[in-house]
C-alpha cells in the first residue's frame, strides 16, 4: 500500500524479509536519504521534529521496527542480524543504495552492526543514546516479563529512564503521547527486540567502523550513560561526541530543537565532504557538551 498524504509525505506497507513493514518517506525524492530507526517500546513518531525538518534538504524515510508500532510482530525471540536483515531489505524493496542512517538506542545498536556488515550501503552513522553490550540478567527479565505481562508493567519504569524529572513534571502532555507510545508495542515485538539487546555481542563492531559518524549521549540518561558512550566514541575512528544537558534517553522527544540541530549540522558537513566542490571541515575526532 502506498497512500500520499498532503504535507505530510508518503506512508507505506512494504513487504520487508517476510513482514509488513510500516514507512514513513517525506521530503525531496531526489534528495539524500536519511533513514532513522527507532529505538524499543518507540515507533516513527519518537523522530517527528527530527523528520520534518531535515525534510528540507533531505529524502526522510523512517520505519518501524519488527514487532513495533505498525510493523508486523513476529514470534520467538529476534537476533541483531535479523534486525539488520530487515533494514538491508527495506533498503532493496525501495531501490535506495545509499543512506545516511540515524538510530537510537536500539536504533542505534542496528547501527553499528549495520555499519560493519554493509559499510557500502551507509553514507554516514549517528548513534543516539546507545551502547555494545547489556546485562543478560535484566534484559532475560524483562523478555520474559513482556510474554508474561505484556508491555503494561514496563511503561512507568521505561518513562522514568526515558524523560527527566523535571520535564515530565512540566509537559504531562508529552509524558502521555510518550505513554500511549510504549503501550501500543505488541508484547511479542517488545519482547523480541528486547532478546536481540540481551543476546547481542557487538562490542567488538565499534573499531572496524570506518563511517563518518556522530555520537549523542544525554548527561541525565541511565540506559546509556555519557561514560559508556564515550567508550564508544574512543573506538571509532574520527567519531564527533556530543552531550546534550538537561535529557534523558528518549532526546529526540525531551529536546527535539536541539537534536536536529545536532544531526543537521553533522549531516551538513558529511555531504559537502562526500561534494568536494562544496568545500567541507576537518573531520578529526571531538567532543562537545551542548547546554
Amino acid at each position: 500500500m502506498r497512500l500520499r498524504k498532503s504535507g505530510e509525505g508518503v506512508l507505506e506497507r512494504l513487504l520487508v524479509n517476510g513482514i509488513s513493514v510500516h514507512v514513513e518517506e517525506i521530503g525531496p525524492a531526489g534528495a539524500p536519504a536519511v533513514l532513522m530507526s527507532n529505538s524499543l517500546a518507540a515507533d516513527t513518531s519518537m523522530w517527528a521534529a527530527q523528520a520534518q525538518q531535515l525534510a528540507q534538504n533531505y529524502r526522510v524515510i523512517r520505519f518501524d521496527a519488527r514487532g513495533h508500532g505498525r510493523t508486523e510482530a513476529t514470534a520467538d525471540d529476534y537476533s541483531l542480524d535479523l534486525l539488520v536483515d530487515d533494514v538491508l531489505s527495506l533498503l532493496d524493496a525501495m531501490d535506495i543504495e545509499k543512506v545516511h542512517f540515524v538510530g537510537l538506542s536500539l536504533g542505534g545498536m542496528i547501527g553499528q552492526l549495520l555499519a560493519v556488515r554493509a559499510p557500502h550501503r551507509l553514507s554516514s552513522l549517528v548513534l543516539c543514546a546507545t551502547f555494545a553490550s547489556a546485562s543478560i540478567e535484566m534484559w532475560d527479565e524483562r523478555v520474559r516479563l513482556a510474554r508474561k505481562e505484556g508491555v503494561e508493567p514496563l511503561i512507568e519504569p521505561t518513562l522514568t529512564r526515558w524523560l527527566t524529572p523535571g520535564f515530565r513534571a512540566a509537559r504531562p502532555d508529552v509524558v502521555d503521547a510518550v505513554r500511549d507510545m510504549i503501550g501500543k508495542t505488541s508484547a511479542e515485538g517488545y519482547a523480541g527486540c528486547a532478546a536481540a539487546i540481551r543476546d547481542m555481542d557487538i562490542s567488538g563492531a565499534a573499531q572496524h567502523i570506518s563511517l563518518p559518524t556522530l555520537l549523542v549521549a544525554a548527561a541525565d540518561d541511565p540506559s546509556a550513560p555519557p561514560e559508556t558512550m564515550a567508550r564508544l566514541h574512543e573506538r571509532i575512528e574520527g567519531a564527533r561526541f556530543i552531550v546534550l544537558e538537561d535529557a534523558a534517553h528518549l532526546f529526540t522527544i525531551e529536546q527535539p530543537d536541539r537534536v536536529t540541530r545536532v544531526i543537521a549540522e553533522f549531516l551538513a558537513e558529511v555531504t559537502a565532504e562526500l561534494d568536494p566542490q562544496t568545500g567541507g571541515s576537518d573531520a578529526s575526532a571531538t567532543q562537545t557538551r551542548l547546554g
